[in-house]
């Protein structure tokens, strides 16, 4: 006997197997444990939730208001909240102030387990709390997100928070306090938070917080705003400012910091007490009495790059990538605003619109490792996630690695990335390719290098155009240049429905001379020379349309005495992206006109 079968195949769905289907729940001030915890029906007590809860995938829904809780106090079976679960606690306010939670005085507020999760709410201590670490929150695990963590007091480590493991990500941990009779240096650390596990700190504003001694009141300034103390730690992406018992203080020796601003701290800004730690792409400034203090590292290639100083803070000589810096780096640093202001050595290298970036190929390093910058799936953000531009501390670099340590291994803090896009000539006469801003200036000069000249023509291929004109600044200073002549790629903006009286330049019109833009304004008599040669020699041009950008021009033009300058550019659709598009003809229009131009001079 023959049967016939159907097979169906779906895709995009997948079916999960479990013991109970996952339920929400919802808390409401004006609820009753007796209710069911439904939506019509919600629970009072955030406790009652977390012990009816316990299914996995969960979710507690918790609507504005403040509450008493007892997920703090240890031996209490809603303490165990976490392990082998998965449940999820939110706050339904619109912002993470509507939803307040408190414990009843004698025990911290929340004590997290793995797999636990607390979303949008603030958190606040108690100045009665006598236990020795984690005066609001104590984390051996799970997850801590967008919340407000405050005014907690502890006898030990971790006036607010006390992490062995677990995540705490987008929240700000202020005001804590350690009230402690010890008066040793081993005393308790760690006034706001206190990292003695592999615990993560990614993206927090750490402020304020203060330590006395309980009997006399005597203020101890060494105790650190962020306390480290295990090799497996991880801070990214932090600002901690304004404690009044120092910034960061690095205890373990393999303390990781990356991304991460420390300032306006009372003693100091950062105390390292080993000379083995990570500590890359960091900003220590305008911290009280010192900014660095404790051993220096000793291996600064390998763990301490790319951070930025005020000048004599550490030898610049011993630190070949620190940058020193000034008020005058950031917007407005007496008002607390140390946002990095346009122009200084702390803004994108570069001017790469992180919007061009999820899903592209890159290489990495000098072995041009291939990988893919990834980020959270679209399917996997919030609302809210989606409507923002992934900014570049949310994206990564996918090489294959099979696990961190791989992947630091292969590719360590600091090592290079470049686009992975190779030329291709398409269309009508269009090529696409990376970095074409400004490779056409430095292909048009090497072919100049092939001609027989009737003056002297020293070529300067520069670097750092975008992070400073560094290049061009030592070039034209040296050379003492009669006359200075640029060559590059500048932005179209002629395509879609963009008017015509907002395009920068054309593609397909010819090389673009510019008579001023954002950084140089063209010598008179060489910006009409240049206008006539390329009339007299048939050359497709056109004058740039908009006072826009900047180039080498204006580092060249002020050199010793001033040079007087001209700008040739060649029009470039999607500047600094992965592909960048240029007419092939624009190209070559360039070179014809630089060319006749210094034959001209």
């Amino acid at each position: 006997m023959s049967h016939s079968f159907r097979i169906v195949c779906f895709t995009g769905l997948v079916a999960l197997g479990g013991t109970g289907l996952a339920a929400d729940y919802y808390v409401a001030p004006k609820g009753d444990d007796a209710n069911t915890g439904a939506a019509e029906a919600p629970f009072a007590t955030i406790d009652k939730a977390v012990l009816t809860a316990r299914t996995v995938g969960d979710v507690i829904h918790v609507l504005p208001g403040t509450y008493k809780t007892t997920l703090g106090r240890y031996g209490d079976d809603n303490a165990k909240w976490g392990p082998n679960l998965c449940v999820k606690m939110v706050g339904a306010g619109a912002t993470r102030d509507e939803v307040v939670l408190k414990s009843h005085g004698t025990h911290r507020t929340l004590r997290m387990a793995e797999n636990a999760w607390v979303e949008n709410m603030t958190l606040e201590g108690e100045p009665n709390f006598k236990a020795d670490k984690g005066g609001v929150v104590e984390m051996t695990g799970g997850v801590l997100t967008n919340c407000v963590v405050r005014n907690g007091t502890s006898t030990g480590n971790g006036g607010n928070l006390y992490m062995t493991a677990g995540v705490v990500a987008d929240c700000v941990i202020s005001n804590g306090a350690i009230k402690s009779t010890s008066a040793d240096s081993n005393g308790p650390k760690g006034v706001n938070v206190c990292l003695k596990g592999a615990a993560r700190l990614l993206r927090c504003h750490v402020v304020g917080g203060t330590t006395t001694r309980k009997d006399d009141g005597t203020f101890y300034y060494e105790r650190g705003s962020v306390h480290v103390d295990n090799a497996s730690a991880q801070i990214d992406n932090c600002l901690v400012e304004g404690s009044a018992c120092g910034g960061l203080l690095l205890q373990s020796a393999g303390a990781q910091v990356y991304n991460t601003t420390i300032v306006t701290n009372v003693s100091y800004g950062v105390w390292s007490w080993s000379a083995n730690q990570t500590f890359v792409n960091c900003i220590v400034y305008g911290n009280v009495t010192r900014d660095w203090n404790g051993n220096q590292p000793t291996d600064a290639a390998a763990k301490f790059r790319n951070c930025a100083m005020a000048t004599g803070v550490l030898p610049k000589d011993k630190f070949p990538t620190l940058v020193e810096i000034s008020d005058g780096d950031f917007a407005d640093p007496a008002n607390g605003d140390w946002h990095p202001v346009q122009g200084s050595a702390l803004v994108d290298a570069g001017g790469i619109d992180p919007r061009v970036l999820v899903s592209k190929r890159v290489t990495v390093g000098e072995d041009k490792l291939p990988g893919v910058i990834g980020a959270v799936p679209i399917h996997l953000q919030s609302a809210a996630e989606r409507k923002h531009v992934l900014s570049m501390d949310e994206l990564l670099v996918d090489i294959g690695a099979k696990n961190k340590d791989e992947a630091e291994r292969k590719a360590p803090m600091g090592t290079y990335i470049s686009f992975d896009t190779p030329y291709v000539e398409y269309g009508d006469g269009f090529a696409c390719g990376k970095a074409f801003d400004d490779r056409v200036g430095c292909l048009s000069l090497l072919r100049l290098l092939q001609e027989e000249l009737p003056v002297d023509l020293v070529a300067c291929f520069v670097s750092e155009e975008e992070v400073g004109c560094r290049g061009a600044k030592g070039a034209a200073f040296q050379q003492e240049p009669d006359i200075g002549i640029v060559l590059e790629g500048t932005t179209c903006n002629d395509l879609g429905d963009v008017p015509e009286t907002a395009h920068v330049c054309e593609a397909g019109q010819g090389v673009t001379v510019s008579f001023m833009d954002g950084a140089s304004i063209a010598n008179r008599a060489l910006f009409r020379k240049a206008l006539d040669v390329a009339k007299q020699e048939n050359i497709p041009h056109q004058v740039k349309h908009s006072v826009s950008g900047g180039n080498d021009g204006g580092a060249i033009q002020r050199a010793r005495e001033g040079v007087p300058v001209v700008v040739l550019s060649v029009p470039c659709r999607y500047i600094h992206s992965p592909s960048s598009v240029v007419k092939l003809s624009d190209v070559e229009s360039q070179f014809a006109l630089v060319k006749a131009l210094v034959k001209a001079l």
